[in-house]
């Protein structure tokens, strides 16, 4: 199969599971393909790879029944960030970004330099992102062992940030 076939087969597959077939079909084959939107255009009558072809359909497949293209991906950009996620964590979504905003909004106006506490943080989507862009201390807390791992897995990407993973449970005593 070429990678245009295998494109269009994916756009197909996935029109009646999303509202946007066309971008999730050219994020599976940029991701398992490496073959973005430009390289379909010179290039599409290429054979696709039969491992890259496989992984393609596995996951139209795992798609089909509901499972999230993030998760599919294993990351998701998020503001300025790349994020690892998959089962276990909410994925970072444009209206949480109108949150991070106002809250750094509302840091710039201070002339401390502002700390914060991320409960629940999950892939640390929120706290990243304020460490990021209002120059904040950050502590993220999280408690599920899969978001957790994910939480280290995405501080370890962005070292430079202060932000501090913390595994427990907000409603402990201790």
């Amino acid at each position: 199969m070429t990678l245009n076939e295998l494109y269009r087969a994916a756009k197909t597959a996935l029109e009646p599971v999303t509202e946007d077939p066309t971008f999730e079909a050219a994020c599976l084959l940029e991701h398992f393909c490496g073959a973005n939107r430009t390289e379909l255009l010179l290039h599409g009558d290429k054979p696709a790879e039969s491992e890259a072809e496989q992984a393609v359909l596995s996951a139209l497949e795992k798609r089909k029944t509901g499972e999230p293209l993030q998760y599919l991906l294993g990351e998701w950009d998020f503001m300025s960030l790349t994020l690892s996620c998959g089962e276990g964590v909410l994925i970072p979504r444009e209206d949480t970004a109108v949150l991070v905003e106002a809250v750094c909004k509302r840091l710039s106006k201070t002339e401390n330099l502002p700390k914060g506490l991320d409960l629940c943080a999950g892939t640390g989507a929120v706290g990243l992102s304020i460490a990021k862009e209002a120059h904040a201390e950050v502590t993220e807390v999280e408690l599920y062992d899969s978001a957790f791992n994910y939480l280290n897995e995405n501080l370890a990407r962005y070292p430079e940030l202060p932000v501090t993973a913390v595994k427990g449970d907000m409603l402990d005593k201790a």
